[in-house]
């Protein structure tokens, strides 16, 4: 019974590691895009860089709310980027409510 009670807590807590940390700390680097034509670089000081893979650089600054609310803002865009972010290892994944997704790889 102590073994059974054992490996559902082991169990528990590896589910729990593996749904991602704190995506505060985890954003800051480097991404490329893997479903967007774009790579964006999250810098500690609350600066954010857009590049398109074909295109020139957007720098703007950016803020996470609640945990996983995402807020960029480029000075040469109208409005605001408003999504999710999910972090699971070394990717990156951006929910928006339109219900499209982005996937990014740590660089």
């Amino acid at each position: 019974m102590a073994t059974s009670r054992f490996a559902t807590a082991l169990l528990l807590l590896l589910f729990l590691i593996g749904c991602g940390g704190d995506v505060e700390k985890e954003i800051v680097g480097e991404w490329r895009g893997l479903t967007a034509k774009q790579d964006l670089a999250f810098h500690s000081d609350g600066s954010v860089v857009m590049k398109g893979h074909r295109h020139n650089a957007y720098e703007g600054r950016y803020v996470i709310e609640e945990s996983d609310r995402l807020t960029c803002i480029f000075d040469r865009l109208s409005r605001p980027v408003e999504c999710t972010a999910k972090i699971r290892g070394d990717q990156l994944t951006l929910a928006f409510s339109t219900g499209r997704e982005e996937e990014y790889e740590r660089k």
